[in-house]
Order: structure tokens, then sequence, then C-alpha cells
């Protein structure tokens, strides 16, 4: 019997990989793995625990919530993960090794963002939203109550209670997509001290997570950072008695976006919890002016991150530097046309911890993720040298990986384009030994694969103005119609991202409706080095336009596709290519715009980082009037004529529901077919991690539009 076509409603069959966590004797690792459930439109999540030797896995969490984020204490006999099991907030849970009930170990009225244990000893530390500077974030009640006021309220009770909604904005930055407006809240350190209440043995709760907050005594806490900042990444130095946070203190941060690196020393174990330790906070490096990701190296001699100075305004690619801690210098590794991180983009995996820099174990090493020409590999960096060494190639994404405690071997989270993700084992070559193969662990999709039509992506290479472009074709797996298959141009957000060798669920969806995708990575991508990203700043629908075209005509070349019956659909920068080229080409027959930005004007003032056009324009909108106007979509909305989707988030901030609003009124006014679907309560995130059913929603809206207007123009 033959394999069936995937349906929208498929993504709740997908089984989604996320961090992996290496136990520190190498023969063991937690994964985390999620689901979509219809029943309540929600995503679960729970921690397994996979065999390296045996592959053997088993479940380890049961809550009626999810975790997430595992990680091993440094002896290796506790796992903490965050999760959300008692309390709407995010919290950080602890569990023996060995088995048995997790406990609770924070409570911060905000919830907790991230955590780390220390290298000594059972401390953490965890980051987590609050006020500037009061105990607000220290174990208190998570629900206050009403303060004790009666029904009847006058005066100075009443003006509290009815007047405690009102928001006042006074940072440029004031707002953030995902969190939706910040306040006076800011990301800050909290130390929690675990030796005796883990050493007690508290046990607590049921298999299903059940238990009052009231009955639990929680380990001591101590504030650690407080300001008008924001703490972003942090690590542990080696010995435990340093912390180094990335943020920016100054006062312009907001306008410069530039972060630096902070140390600040950890204070011996509190018998009491403390609004806020006094410890100076002692900045390191002047330059670059973005630090980010601080890694501190196994000796304690180096901190690594990843930054840059803004060569190429809001283009610049992630550097990887070095800051020695005994000379206060700076250096920079590798070489400036990498691009370091994960950049490639996909609409099947969870948001995970990337496992971002690590040291090997005696620091001569560090490990990275590199995206390059659509594929995501992990690497090996010589400190001495910066030379490197590609640990893994191939058509694939690693986008999650740990090391073992010896330096040993290597877990790493893999999708390709047919699969969607898993766990799979690597052991790290020593000197002058060859790479070995990886070794896969996990097959978390099998059932799902087994039963289901996939498409491996074409990939082709095309000459656009003398720069060699690359992208992808996904076909039906359908007999080729007469005059070839209907297709869709698909654009990718960023534009500082990148389309490649992973699973996207959207494009074989679409495939198994009978169209053709087409995709690539126009300038201003990344991957493909430093000019080829910065060759469209300030100038969007130029030379990144012509990329897309030039890829559809080389595709046509060589696939058989229907030149008459062809869309094109994008999201975010995407979105806006979508628009634009619906105003700028006749070549479409129909145009799929998704939370995308049309009026630069606008786009300035209500996006969430819109003024950081100053990093690439040479001013204000109000001063450069030609300059926004000229990479606006809604200048040219008379001369679209094509039927447009309009799919956007109620809750987007970063490309406001504003835009698509403009570009719906101006098209009705004209008359031109338009279609606008709002999603409520979603924001820039809906189509990789939107509620369930609004994501089944979307899908089937995309493919029933360019199922009608591809077929009409046949």
């Amino acid at each position: 019997m033959g394999k069936r076509k995937i349906t929208a409603t498929d993504l709740f069959q997908l089984v989604l990989v996320g961090s992996v966590a290496v136990h520190p004797d190498g023969q063991r690792m937690v994964v985390s793995l999620t689901h979509m459930r219809d029943q309540d439109n929600s995503y679960e999540t729970h921690l397994w625990l996979l065999r390296k030797s045996t592959q053997q896995s088993a479940q380890l969490t049961f809550s009626t919530k999810s975790e997430k984020c595992p990680s091993w204490s440094a002896d290796g006999k506790w796992l903490a993960f965050i999760s959300n099991r008692l309390e709407d907030k995010d919290q950080v849970y602890v569990m023996s090794a060995d088995g048995g009930e997790a406990v609770p170990v924070t409570r911060l009225k905000e919830g907790v963002e991230a955590f780390a244990w220390s290298p000594k000893g059972l401390r953490l530390v965890a980051v987590s939203r609050g006020p500037i500077s009061d105990d607000a974030g220290i174990p208190g009640p998570l629900k206050p109550e009403n303060g004790g006021l009666s029904d009847a309220l006058t005066g100075t009770a009443a003006r509290l209670k009815y007047t405690s909604d009102v928001r006042k904005v006074h940072r440029l930055r004031y707002k953030q997509d995902g969190l939706g407006l910040l306040d006076d809240l800011r990301s800050h350190l909290y130390l929690v001290d675990l030796a005796d209440y883990l050493n007690r043995g508290v046990q607590h709760g049921s298999r299903s997570g059940a238990g009052t907050l009231s009955s639990i005594h929680f380990p001591r806490v101590q504030r650690l950072t407080e300001g008008n900042f924001d703490v972003v990444e942090f690590d542990w130095a080696p010995d435990g008695q340093t912390l180094v946070f990335s943020s920016n203190l100054r006062e312009d941060a907001d306008w410069t976006g530039h972060r630096f690196l902070y140390q600040i020393p950890v204070p011996a174990p509190a018998t009491e919890n403390l609004t806020a330790v006094t410890a100076p906070l002692v900045p390191l490096a002047e330059w670059p002016c973005v630090q980010e990701h601080p890694r501190y190296s196994r000796d304690g001699h180096f901190i690594a991150f990843y930054g840059h100075n803004r060569e190429q305004g809001g283009a610049t690619l992630n550097g990887l530097w070095l800051f020695n801690m005994e000379s206060g210098e700076t250096h920079r590794l590798g070489s400036a046309e990498l691009t370091f991180g994960d950049d490639v983009l996909s609409d099947a995996r969870p948001q995970v911890n990337s496992g971002g820099l690590q040291w090997s174990e005696h620091s001569r090493h560090l490990y990275t993720l590199v995206s390059t020409r659509g594929t995501v590999q992990l690497v090996r960096v010589n400190v001495a040298t910066g030379e490197l060494m590609w640990l893994t190639e191939g058509r694939h994404g690693v986008y999650a990986y740990d090391l073992d405690g010896h330096g040993e071997g290597a877990a790493l989270v893999i999708s390709d384009p047919v699969h969607p993700g898993d766990v799979y084992w690597l052991d790290l070559p020593v000197a002058g030994e060859p790479v070995s193969d990886l070794r896969r662990l996990t097959q978390c999709n099998a059932d799902w694969l087994a039963e289901v039509q996939l498409t491996l992506p074409e990939r082709f290479t095309f000459d656009s103005g003398g720069v060699t472009v690359e992208g992808w074709t996904l076909l039906p797996q359908t007999p080729v119609p007469a005059l070839g298959y209907p297709t869709v141009v698909q654009v990718h957000g960023g534009p500082l991202a990148m389309y490649g060798e992973t699973f996207f669920f959207e494009f074989q969806y679409l495939a198994a409706q009978g169209i053709a995708v087409v995709y690539t990575n126009p300038r201003g991508s990344t991957g493909y080095g430093q000019d080829f990203s910065a060759a469209i700043r300030g100038a969007w629908g130029g030379l990144d336009f012509a990329d897309v075209e030039a890829g559809l005509t080389a595709a046509m070349l060589q696939v058989p596709l229907n030149a008459a019956r062809v869309a094109i659909a994008g999201g975010s920068y995407g979105g806006f290519m979508a628009a634009w080229a619906a105003g700028h080409s006749s070549r479409y027959c129909a145009a799929v715009v998704m939370r995308g930005c049309v009026n630069e004007f606008s786009m300035f003032g209500v996006s969430d980082i819109g003024y950081t056009d100053l990093w690439d324009f040479p001013g204000t909108p109000w001063k450069q009037v030609d300059a926004y106007r000229r990479v606006s979509p809604l200048a040219a909305v008379d001369q679209i004529h094509i039927p447009v989707l309009i799919l956007h988030s109620e809750h987007d901030l970063r490309c406001p529901i504003e835009e698509a609003e403009q570009l719906y009124t101006a098209l009705r006014l004209r008359r031109v077919p338009v279609e606008f679907i709002r999603f409520p309560e979603e924001n820039h995130s809906l189509s990789r991690n939107g509620k369930p059913w609004h994501r089944v929603y979307r899908l089937e809206k995309i493919n029933e539009f360019l199922s009608r207007e591809l077929t009409t123009h046949a």
C-alpha cells in the first residue's frame, strides 16, 4: 500500500526534538520532546532519558504541563529543568539523577528565563524579569491578593485599584515581540543556594506534578544585579566564584544596540533571602561594540564570545572573539566571512538552546555551530591558530548539541529536508585522527515517516548579476501536467537568515497538494559571506529582488514549471518581498503576504526594532523621505493588480498589524481582490510556534488560496 499525502493536521503527528544535555559520564543524555495537542490546542514538552550504548529511552517527566531546558549538575547527581507545572510562570525544578520526584527550587514572581548550574557545588544562577531595584523577584505570593481592599473603594484605594493598569512609557525600546510592553521590568541575575535544600532529600508532589506552593519550603535566593539594564546571556567562571554577563549599562543602550561583557563576583552562601548583593560590576572589553554569548574557558584564562563592530550596520555578521583575562586584550578567531550559529529557518522545531560556544576539556579548542550555504555544521576551532576543523558535513542542519564531561564525544540534534530531527552521537577526534561518522541514536518520527509521502528538494545554483546564488526546488510527486507544475516562490524572512537543508513542513505540505515550491537565498541572506549579507543595506527590493527573479528563471530551465501559474509568498522580510514583487513584476498571478512590512515610514515608529533602520539608512524617515519611500511596497500599490492573501498576527510587534491594515485598505479601495486573515493573540512567530490550530488554519488557507488562484490562471 502506497504512502499517503501529508495534510495540515499532520502537524499534530510530529515529534519535535529540542535541547539535549549529556550527563558528565557521557553514557546518557536527556532530550526534550515536544508534541502539539489537538484536544486543548497546546504544546506539550517532556524530558526523556536516552542511553548512548543501547539507544534505549525512557520518559522522565509526566506532568500535565511541560518541561524544557534540561541541565545536569557538575557532579552529575542532579538534573534541573524549567517548567510551568505548578503555576503559569516558568520556574526551575530539580530531580535526582536516580529518578524520583522533581521539586521546585525557584519562586521568582515573573518566572525564569534561563539558568545555569555552578561548576562548583550545588548553586545555580537564574535570569528573571522584574522591577529595576526592589525585592519583587524574591520568593513571595505569585498571585497577589487585592491588598485587603473592600468592595466599596474610595479615595486613594480606589485610585490605586483603577489606575494600576495604566502604562507609563519612557524607554526607546519599550516593547518586544513575544513579550509585549516591557514596562519597567528588567532581566536580572538571581543566585540560588541548593546544597542544604537538596541534601535534606526534599521530596514533594506526585507523578502528575500535583502539589501546592504554600506547602513548599524554597531555598535561599540572592539578587545579584539591579539597575536600568538587562542581563542577556551569562556564564560561570570555572572556580564558581565569578560570573560574566552580556549587557549594556550605558544610557544610550537602546539607541546603539551595543552590548558589552561585565564580570561580577559571586557572594558566599547567605543565611537568608537578600534583596540585592552590592557587588561591583566590572566592565571587561571595550570592543567590539557587540559582545554576546560569553563562555569562560575551562582553565579560566579566556572568555570566548560572539561579536562584531557593526561595520556593516544591521547586516554585520557575528564573529568569534577571545578576551584574555590576564592581559585584557581582545582578538578575533577565524574568518570574518563565517556565519556563526544556526541561521537556517524551519517551521518544525521547538525553541531550543543550540549549545552556543563550548570549550574543550583542556581549553585548547572551541566548539560552535556555523551556518554555511544552506547547511549548519558543528566545527572545532583551534584557539592558538584559529584553524577550523569541520566535524560534520552534508545536507543537514545541526540545531543543538552538547559535549560530554571529558570532551570525548558530543550529542547533536540534526534535521534534514525529509527528517524533522533526531539525536546523533559523534566521537570527537583527537589530534591527528580523522573525523568519525555520526551515529544515529533516535528515530523519533519513524512511524509517521513510514506513513507519509515526502519529497527531497533539489538544490541548484544560478548566476544573478555576476554573483552565484543558491536555491532549491521541491516538486509534487504527481505526474507532470502538460504545461508544468503550478508554482509558488517562497522568500524567507530576515533578511539575515537562510533557507537550507532542513525540514520545512509548509513546503512539503504545499508539494503534497500539487504545488511546486521554489526557494532561494538571495543577497541579504546569511551563510555566504559578509559582502553577500550586506549587499542590500538600505536598498531592499533591488539586488535581492533581481536574485529572486533570476532564481525563478533558472528553476524553470531545470524543472517543469508552468510560467503562467506562478505565485509568490513570504513572511516578515519575505512578506515585504511578496508585496514588492506584486507591484514590480508581471510574472506572478497571486501573492501571499505574511506578517509583512510594507511601509518603512510607519515601520520606523511602530515596530519594536523599527528605529534600528538608522544603522542602515542615512537618517530618519522624516528627513530622508525618498530613501524610505524607495523601499516601501505600499508606494507601488497602484501597480498591484493580482489577488493578494494577507495573513497577520494581531499581537505582532516586529511587523505590527498596522502594516497589513494599510495594504489591505489600499487594495480594497482599488478593488483589487484581497483577503485579510487576522490571528488573535499571536505574535510574529505564528508559523513557528503559534497555537497549533491557528497554524493548521494558516496552512489550509494558504493552500486554498494558491490552489484557487493558480488553477484560475491555468
